[in-house]
C-alpha cells in the first residue's frame, strides 16, 4: 500500500547501498560526490538499500574494531551527515545486516531514528519494502530488500531471480548486501 508519486517524469531512482562508512576500504571522495550529485540533480531520487555504516558490534566483528579508523560513534556521525546530503532526495530506506545490529543487541532500531530525525516522512522497513512507484499514470509494484533469501546461491542476483518466479507481484527489484552489481 506505500507509493512514491511523482506528478511527471523523467525520474531516476537512484539505489544506494553498502556504503559502510567507517571502513578503512570506502572510498569517501566518491561516495559524498555521489550523494552530492543526487541533492543537485532534479528528478533523481535515493533509494538506501542498507549498510551505511560497518558498525562492528556484534561477536567476533568487534575485535576488527582495534584495525577500524573510526569509532562507532564517528561511524554514525558520518552517516547522519551522508544522509543529510541526500535528505531531500532519500525517498525509501531499508536497513541492512550492519544498520541491525544495534537492534539486535539493545532492541533499539537507531538507524530508523536516525532517519525519522533526518527525513521523517520518507518509506521505512526494516527487511522488505514493497512499494508502487507512480510517476504520472504509469504505475510499476517494486520490491526492496538488503539480502535476498537464496542470494548465494549461485550469483549475487539469484534470490532476486527465485522471488521474482515464486512471489511475483512486483517487477522492479532492488537489493544489495553482496557488494556485486547485475540486473
Amino acid at each position: 500500500t506505500q507509493r512514491l508519486k511523482f506528478d511527471h517524469g523523467p525520474i531516476a531512482l537512484v539505489e544506494v547501498a553498502d556504503v559502510h562508512l567507517g571502513n578503512s576500504g570506502t572510498d569517501y571522495d566518491r561516495a559524498f560526490e555521489e550523494a552530492q550529485l543526487i541533492a543537485d540533480t532534479p528528478g533523481m531520487y535515493a533509494i538506501f538499500a542498507g549498510d551505511i555504516l560497518d558498525n562492528f558490534v556484534i561477536g567476533q566483528l568487534r575485535q576488527a574494531r582495534d584495525d577500524s579508523c573510526f569509532r562507532i560513534d564517528e561511524e554514525w556521525v558520518l552517516s547522519r551527515h551522508y544522509l543529510k546530503i541526500i535528505a531531500s532526495k532519500l525517498v525509501v530506506v531499508v536497513s541492512g545486516n550492519h544498520d541491525q545490529w544495534v537492534h539486535l543487541l539493545a532492541g533499539v532500531d537507531y538507524f530508523r531514528e536516525v532517519v525519522a530525525d533526518i527525513r521523517p516522512e520518507v518509506i521505512y522497513d526494516t527487511d522488505d519494502a514493497l512499494i508502487t512507484v507512480q510517476v504520472g499514470d504509469w504505475e510499476v509494484p517494486t520490491r526492496i530488500r538488503h539480502k535476498w533469501r537464496g542470494s548465494s546461491i549461485y550469483n549475487p542476483t539469484h534470490g532476486i531471480e527465485r522471488a521474482m518466479k515464486w512471489d511475483q507481484g512486483f517487477i522492479i527489484c532492488m537489493g544489495a548486501h553482496t557488494h556485486a552489481s547485475g540486473v
